[in-house]
């Protein structure tokens, strides 16, 4: 089965951001959450603006100010109100998941899903595999299963990878 190619320039910006925050994620260490503080900050614009001025600002001191998490159109698209009409059930930015949702809401879900992308490809692990699972799945359950893919080989060293079985 071959996937439709839908002509898209913003997955590219969106790619490049996302493994920026998912090294963020990754270099996490002061116990302020990670991986859910981010998928909590997603669902509306205010909590997701102040943690991309909070990332941006650890990406440009990290980087010695030779780079930027993002340009300032990402970041005004990200942080955009979602009119109450297209909110749906499970919040302003990661409402129902379908092809008329909102731009931002789509916008917010694309960077979630790379931001999964990158973390898989790195020897990162969440906080507790159960935790994370289980965070997936009480922030989807409403409106989709989520279905991760498993990894065919493990990392040295690298523990509790979320696997599909892990959701009933």
């Amino acid at each position: 089965m071959t996937l439709p190619q839908l002509p898209d320039p913003d997955i590219t910006q969106l790619r490049e951001v996302a493994d920026r925050i998912a090294t963020l994620i990754q270099r996490n260490t002061d116990g302020s959450g990670g991986l859910p503080r981010f998928v909590d900050a997603l669902r509306q614009s205010g909590p997701i603006a102040e943690l991309l001025i909070e990332y941006s600002v650890r990406w440009f001191n990290d980087s010695n100010g030779e780079s930027v998490l993002l340009g300032p159109e990402l970041y005004w698209l990200l942080t955009e109100t979602v009119p109450v009409e297209d909110r749906g059930t499970a919040g302003e930015g990661l409402g129902p998941a379908g092809l008329n949702c909102h731009p931002v809401t789509r916008m917010r879900q694309l960077l979630l899903i790379c931001v999964l992308e990158k973390l898989s490809t790195r020897p990162w692990r969440p906080e507790t595999p159960e935790q994370a699972a289980a965070m997936v799945k009480r922030r989807y359950s409403d409106t989709a299963t989520p279905v991760l893919p498993t990894r065919s080989t493990q990392p040295v060293g690298v523990e509790g990878v979320i696997t599909t079985s892990q959701f009933p």
